[in-house]
């Protein structure tokens, strides 16, 4: 059918570039645009879908098709989409409730002929694709904007992270501290916070009996980081930490920031991260560090293991090499189930920077870049595919037709392995994936768990025999899964 889309393109191309703005219209719902493709002369669903797609990509309608919350309205003005969220972003009345809002709120600040009620969700499933904001509930129905949150002072929490006693970690930035890094953060990580402590410039989070404070300085430009808990604990939620500041860093253009570790007993004083992996590389043991008024040696295996994951490579591997090893996870969900995506993210951080696996969601997919194409490509290398099972996942064309029956091919060709996870009731069984024995922690969905850290740890056990099997076939000297 794409061949069909690409004989008719010139004078249909040509029609419809003259005729959409012509329409001085912010919107359509993509029924609308299936008319008005009709009468242009392409009545097939899939080439409108394929034309749709490719609109996108020129920047003449934003058309999210793979996003349930998004695909069925193509925006014809952006400028009616920026100006209505920068209202949001602004509005006193916002503020004044420190960020909070529903989707109510948007009535109650948007002028309703611009912006009707119907449209008003289709908003705010924009304003959480681009990390503006994040729920504050399993229902989905409480946002926060970080960056609305008030200047109130930081609470008092010096005495609960005493930072001669906790595993600490600072970001330095040579420049500037970007006002929108911290909210960013905030919105990355609010699967792991503590529902009061987070502020305009600071939260707490926690993590299987640990606990972070995390504190941006603005003036002083610097993220200082202070995590108590049990030992390898404290570890991991760093590691969770540092993954998501790093790629938060790597989003920003020529982000000068040094990475610093502030000395056990004496936080005062730290010392340079690199200028530790430069020591470890040189295999130099110990290293010097001004204390107060006098100079100290410090074993540097003992400073970086407090701050790195036990198997980390510190050492720079050569570009050819790199990732060899690392298996690939696709994660497979439905957008309403965002929530889940983001704590079992959380829960595979430690694999990530332990080298062990690459996980990917749509949610790496970059501006610019084609989504389907992308899915698929990283859908048919992956060496392990996760499916978040639920009503909304099963209800998905996408999820189903696409992704999990691409997914079940190729596990009946051995290409890769399947491991579903039922994060909220549903008759998984019903599909053909029911047929593969699905995880449910104690026998209960993720949703049904009151501690949710721990349903993902009983996950994680279930995966770590997925990678032992894979480990093993690459051991024994077989290909790697995947084409």
């Amino acid at each position: 059918m794409r061949n069909s889309v690409k004989a008719a393109w010139p004078a249909a191309w040509h029609q419809i570039k003259t005729q959409l703005p012509e329409k001085k219209r912010n919107y359509l719902t993509f029924e609308q645009f299936c008319i008005f493709c009709r009468s242009c002369g392409i009545a097939d669903r899939t080439d409108q879908e394929a034309l749709a797609e490719s609109l996108h990509d020129l920047g003449l309608m934003l058309a999210y098709r793979r996003d349930e919350a998004l695909r069925d309205i193509g925006v014809l003005n952006p400028v009616w989409v920026t100006q209505g969220i920068y209202r949001m972003l602004t509005a006193p009345a916002l503020r004044d409730a420190g960020g909070e809002f529903t989707v109510k709120t948007f009535g109650a600040i948007l002028p309703p002929r611009k912006y009707p009620s119907d449209l008003h969700p289709y908003l705010l499933a924009l304003m959480r694709k681009f990390r503006l904001c994040h729920p504050l509930d399993d229902t989905g129905e409480r946002h926060l904007i970080p960056q609305l949150l008030t200047k109130q002072e930081e609470p008092t929490l010096d005495a609960d992270f005493p930072a001669d006693q906790c595993l600490g970690f600072t970001y330095r930035y040579d420049a500037v501290l970007p006002e929108g890094l911290f909210p960013r953060f905030i919105v990355e990580t609010y699967v792991h916070r503590e529902p009061k402590l987070v502020w305009r410039t600071g939260v707490v989070l926690q993590r299987a009996n640990c606990r972070a404070l995390v504190r941006g300085d603005i003036q002083g430009r610097k993220v200082a980081i202070r995590v108590t808990g049990p030992g390898g604990g404290r570890r991991e939620l760093l590691g969770i930490i540092r993954e998501h500041f790093e790629r938060i860093h790597r989003g920003y253009e020529k982000l000068p920031v040094t990475e610093l570790v502030p000395i056990p007993g004496s936080p005062e004083a730290d010392v340079e991260h690199e200028l530790l992996l430069t020591y470890e590389r040189s295999r130099r043991d110990t290293i010097t560090v001004k204390v107060g008024d006098e100079l100290r040696d410090f074993p540097v295996r003992q400073l970086l293991d407090g701050v790195d994951l036990p198997g980390v490579s510190r050492v720079l591997e050569p570009e050819h090499t790199k990732g060899e090893g690392r298996l690939s996870l696709f994660i497979s969900y439905s957008h309403k189930d965002e929530r889940f995506r983001d704590e079992l993210a959380g829960a595979l951080t430690a694999y990530e920077r332990k080298g062990e696996l690459a996980v990917w969601d749509d949610t790496k997919i970059v501006p610019g870049q084609k989504w389907e194409p992308e899915i698929l490509g990283k859908l048919e290398r992956a060496d392990i595919i996760v499916l978040l099972l639920s009503n909304d996942f099963m209800r998905s064309d996408y999820c189903v037709q696409k992704e999990m029956k691409r997914a079940i091919e190729r596990d009946h060709a051995n290409e890769c392995a399947i491991i579903p996870i039922v994060v909220r009731p549903c008759r998984f069984d019903k599909l053909e994936v029911g047929q593969i024995q699905a995880i449910l922690p104690h026998g209960k969905p993720i949703k049904q768990h009151r501690d949710r850290d721990a349903a993902w740890l009983e996950v994680t056990k279930q995966l770590d025999r997925v990678l032992s099997t894979l480990k093993k076939r690459q051991a024994s000297g077989l290909p790697r899964l995947g084409p």
